[in-house]
């Protein structure tokens, strides 16, 4: 029996689920975490009701479940943000998978090696299951990163804890912003991240809307110099692109999508074999931080964007399409 806690992140989407429980139930954990949100409104109450029984129908092995389940919509970062601290709460540390992340087998063994090993080590905040690498010519089977890769992960209660600032206060911290910012190997890459986190914190400081817990993961590493654990070959790939998407893509076709969403898994083999060094893979760095970062025409788009919110006088970090909505009703009444 599998003796590390798994928690699983639900809303309304089904289709997967089967797959991805089918993978921990050759496992047999002794511990499930269900993490539901609530619906968005009525017709989803249905939906969420129809995803929260199918999950309990198949965990169908002796183990102890924990439910945390929404009555109405909490969003995406109380959900999985705060959704970890909840298991937190009873756990020194577990893995997390979201309702569209497919594991390899070996994804819960190389978290668990990992969990042990880096325990005490205080600059390690999170072990990934992903890598957005077709192919990776190195002798190890993990590097060191501090690429965000959310896709299946695993952390300690203790620094998790400590460290994920999901409010992102850090942000009033001039010494964590410098941190942060000469993280960078490249430069375009910090402005765009550095304009996904301005939004996110305008969203969390406005309370209008709460849809990401992981620019707070990305910040939580950068502006504290610490590092995520990648495995060489990719251990988790995405089943979710479809409709019921709430904060990633919706559709294949999205460029960005398919680069994080179309690479093939490969089983790792064991023993792992380790670095020698607690120090960032400089090529892995490098490479990943070309895949992340938008494609130069989508640049120019955002660029476009910022002038036509400009003239507009739209606030940089609200939608346009959604402004001019608003406008458009209230010059019907």
């Amino acid at each position: 029996m599998f003796d590390i806690a798994i928690a699983l992140f639900l809303f309304k989407r089904t289709s997967g689920l089967e797959r991805i429980i089918s993978q921990i139930r050759k496992l047999q954990p002794s511990k499930i975490y269900l993490i539901a949100d609530g619906p968005r409104n009525d017709s989803e109450s249905d939906e969420c009701i129809k995803c929260r029984k199918f999950a309990e129908q198949l965990i169908d092995w002796n183990c102890t479940v924990r439910k945390n389940y929404a009555t109405s919509n909490r969003g995406v970062f109380n959900n999985i943000g705060n959704g970890a601290k909840w298991v937190f709460q009873y756990e020194e540390k577990a893995i997390f998978l979201e309702d569209d992340n497919y594991p390899e087998l070996s994804f819960f063994t190389y978290c668990k090696e990992m969990l042990d090993k880096y325990e005490g080590e205080e600059r390690i905040l999170w072990i990934c299951g992903t890598n957005y690498l077709k192919q990776m010519n190195i002798q190890t089977s993990y590097v060191f990163t501090q690429h965000l890769l959310p896709c299946g992960w695993a952390s300690w209660a203790k620094k998790f804890n400590k460290f994920y600032d999901g409010e992102l206060k850090g942000f009033n911290d001039p010494h964590k912003m410098e941190t942060f910012k000469n993280s960078y190997l490249n430069k375009s890459l910090y402005r765009q991240q550095l304009r996904s986190i301005e939004r996110t914190k305008y969203l969390l400081d406005t309370n209008i809307k709460k849809s990401s817990w992981d620019f707070q993961m990305l910040f939580s590493l950068r502006a504290n110099n610490l590092l995520g654990i990648a495995p060489a070959n990719n251990q988790i790939i995405n089943i979710g692109a479809d409709s019921f998407s709430v904060h990633g893509g919706t559709s294949m076709k999205n460029k960005m999508t398919s680069r994080f969403c179309l690479v093939e898994t490969k089983p790792l083999s064991f023993p792992l074999i380790s670095p020698s060094k607690i120090e960032i893979n400089e090529y892995f760095e490098k490479t990943i931080g070309d895949i992340i970062l938008y494609p130069f025409s989508d640049r120019v788009k955002v660029f476009l964007g910022q002038i036509v919110k400009f003239v507009l006088r739209i606030n940089k970090y609200e939608s346009i399409s959604e402004k001019l909505r608003e406008r458009k009703h209230l010059l019907r009444k």
